[in-house]
């Protein structure tokens, strides 16, 4: 069986039984005979399942070998992840400030001690937000604040953004959150950080 050489060098290593139909769409159009062959190069036939061009079968001689190969099942309801169920906006210690469009807002933490760390949690109402975080340190040649975390959009959609930076050295850490690439969607943030020494951190 001829494997398409645009597939990753990793991929590569390992058996694929591919979905004739829906891969023909995307790679090709590979044969969709002689699998079987390829894959009894590879696995010897007393190893292999019967339904897979093997010679193994369950006791019972079911060639699916339902008793040791564990197939896809349905997904729990309880592990769904639904839209709007905000939960940090629910909590005691958190803050909020609403952001209007083309505005940014910055919250300024003052390190005195190294190795600290910046802990934080954020979501939005709705959408998403740019985060990043900046350092300026307290020395006279520090005067432009160095990008520690580069600004990536995030949405909290389904769960709220969690997130720590270890502080090697003492000084101004800002954490950023920018609306100023929309000019429509005002945005609610709710959100808690803190300074945490290395003795207090929760990590």
């Amino acid at each position: 069986m001829e494997i398409p050489q645009n597939l990753h060098v990793l991929l590569k290593s390992k058996i694929l039984i591919f979905g004739i139909m829906s891969f023909h769409r995307s790679i090709g159009r590979p044969s969709a005979y002689g699998w079987k062959e390829a894959l009894l190069e590879d696995i010897d036939a007393d190893d292999l399942p019967a339904y897979l061009g093997g010679n193994r079968t369950d006791p019972d001689g079911n060639p699916r070998c339902e008793t040791f190969m564990v197939r896809g099942q349905p997904i729990p309801k309880r592990y769904y992840m639904q839209k709007g169920r905000k939960k940090l906006a629910l909590k005691s210690d958190v803050e909020k400030f609403t952001m209007m469009p083309f505005s940014k807002k910055e919250i300024t933490f003052t390190v005195k001690e190294e190795n600290s760390y910046l802990e934080w949690e954020f979501e939005t109402k709705s959408s998403d937000i740019d985060f990043s975080v900046l350092f300026c340190g307290v020395s006279s040649k520090d005067v432009e604040p160095v990008e520690l975390i580069p600004k990536q959009r995030i949405d909290t959609s389904y769960e709220s953004q969690k997130g720590c930076l270890k502080c090697e050295k003492v000084g101004n850490y800002t954490i950023v959150f920018d609306n100023s690439y929309t000019w429509i969607h005002s945005k609610e943030v709710h959100y808690r950080a803190a300074i945490n020494s290395p003795r207090n951190s929760k990590l």
